[in-house]
C-alpha cells in the first residue's frame, strides 16, 4: 500500500500521468439459428472451464505474433470477468437460445445436470500480425460427459478467429464479440451429430 503511494507519488512529481484502468463487457451471444429440435435431452451443465495461469486473469491476453511463444497481458486492459467465467457464460446463453436441450444451466444454479459440458481453454487472445493489424483466437478443447455414468460423450477441439480492425486492445474486444460468436454457434451445430 505505502510502495503504492510512492510510486503515484513520484509519477506525479515526474509530470506522469497513471494511465487510466478500462474494463470490458461483451453482450451475452445468442444463437443464430436455434435447432429445430433439442440436441440433448435433460439438463445440460456448461461447466467452469480450466485453462493456465495467464488466461486465467481478466486481463486481455496477447502475443507479438501467432507464433510467439510469450504470452503477454495488457496492464490496463481487463475483462469484466476472467476467459473461463466469460466463456461459461456466453456458451450457456448461446446453448440456451439455441434449443441445445431442454435446460441449460451453470454450476451456480444448482440444478441437478444430466450432461457436462466442459473442457480447457487452449487460446483467448489477441495476436498481433503487423504493425496495425490483429486477430483473436479462441481455442477451446471440450468435453460433454454424461453425469451419472461419467461417459465421455463428445470431446473436440473447437477454435474460431476473427480480424480486428487495428492491433489496438479496444479492437481486440469488439473482434471477440464477433468471435464468441462464430464459437458458440459452431459448438450448438455440433452438437446434433452427437451419439447419446
Amino acid at each position: 500500500m505505502i510502495m503504492m503511494a510512492v510510486v503515484a507519488a513520484a509519477l506525479a512529481g515526474c509530470g506522469g500521468e497513471v494511465p487510466r484502468q478500462s474494463v470490458y463487457s461483451l453482450e451475452l451471444t445468442a444463437a443464430g439459428a436455434p435447432l429445430t429440435a433439442a440436441a440433448l435431452g435433460g439438463v445440460v451443465m456448461v461447466d467452469t472451464f480450466a485453462t493456465d495461469t495467464v488466461l486465467g486473469s481478466r486481463r486481455i491476453a496477447w502475443r507479438e505474433q501467432p507464433q510467439a511463444r510469450q504470452i503477454r497481458s495488457y496492464p490496463y486492459h481487463e475483462w469484466n470477468q476472467s476467459p473461463p467465467r466469460l466463456l461459461q457464460s456466453h456458451l450457456a446463453s448461446c446453448l440456451a437460445s439455441g434449443n441445445a436441450a431442454p435446460t441449460v444451466v451453470v454450476p451456480t444454479d444448482r440444478a441437478e445436470a444430466d450432461y457436462i459440458l466442459g473442457g480447457e481453454i487452449r487460446s483467448f487472445e489477441q495476436q498481433v500480425t503487423g504493425p496495425d493489424s490483429a486477430t483473436v483466437e479462441i481455442a477451446v478443447d471440450l468435453r460433454l460427459s454424461a453425469r451419472r455414468s461419467r461417459e465421455l460423450v463428445w470431446s473436440e477441439l473447437v477454435a474460431v478467429s476473427a480480424n480486428a480492425a487495428n492491433a489496438s486492445p479496444e479492437a481486440a474486444v469488439d473482434a471477440f464479440s464477433g468471435a464468441l460468436s462464430t464459437f458458440c454457434n459452431s459448438v450448438l451445430a455440433a452438437l446434433p451429430r452427437i451419439r447419446q
